[in-house]
């Protein structure tokens, strides 16, 4: 998972194309690893872009670790 974290650290801070997906599958990452404040803050980062197909998968998950 680390060398995962890091590619998609990249992705994110170079403004990717693939931003949102990249976050997303960071932010499960950093489920996995029990890391719930960043998964979190990744998650509210991915539900306010509306349009996104991740963003209704990304409420799920928040509503659910609460």
């Amino acid at each position: 998972h680390p060398e995962a974290i890091v590619i998609f650290q990249k992705m994110i801070d170079n403004k990717d194309e693939l931003v949102i997906q990249a976050k997303w599958y960071l932010s499960m990452c950093y489920l996995h690893e029990n890391n719930l404040e960043k998964c979190q803050e990744l998650l509210k980062e991915i539900v306010q872009v509306k349009l996104s197909s991740y963003s209704q998968k990304a409420q799920l998950v928040l509503d659910q670790l609460k």
